[in-house]
């Protein structure tokens, strides 16, 4: 198994009115890239995900079985927060993603560009991406 998720609470799905709800973590899930290392990323729906400055992203679809699809491993490469939730948005709804794990840890570009490579190699490298502005 190349990552294990730990449950926060059914805030998911729950509808009570308070907008806060929409954004608030669902869970955290670990991701192994393929040098051995843990990576552990925030798990968010695709409507509720907060705006990154910068960070690594998971576009995920969960079913209803409660298994997952990697559909685009990504970075951020603006600072421009807004772009990068509009275009992360933009992008899981095109590849039908209803969650975003969100990585926000590393400190450099440089950083977040070895972190993509390693998972992005542990699962195959066939769905990586990157945000551009």
């Amino acid at each position: 198994m190349r990552h294990a998720i730990e449950q926060f609470g059914a805030v998911y799905g729950r509808s009570n009115g308070k907008s806060a709800e929409l954004s608030a973590p669902l869970a955290v899930e670990s991701w192994l890239g393929a040098s051995g290392r843990r990576f552990r990323h925030t798990v968010y729906s695709l409507i509720g995900c907060p705006a990154p400055e910068t960070a690594n992203f998971i576009l995920v679809r969960r079913g209803a079985d409660g298994r997952s699809q990697v559909l685009a491993i990504g970075r951020t490469e603006t600072t421009t927060a807004s772009l990068n939730l509009a275009r992360i948005r933009r992008e899981g709804a095109t590849l039908g993603a209803n969650e975003v794990h969100m990585y926000n840890q590393a400190l450099s570009d440089q950083a977040r560009a070895e972190i993509n490579f390693d998972i992005a190699t542990a699962h195959d490298g066939s769905a990586t991406t990157s945000i551009h502005h």
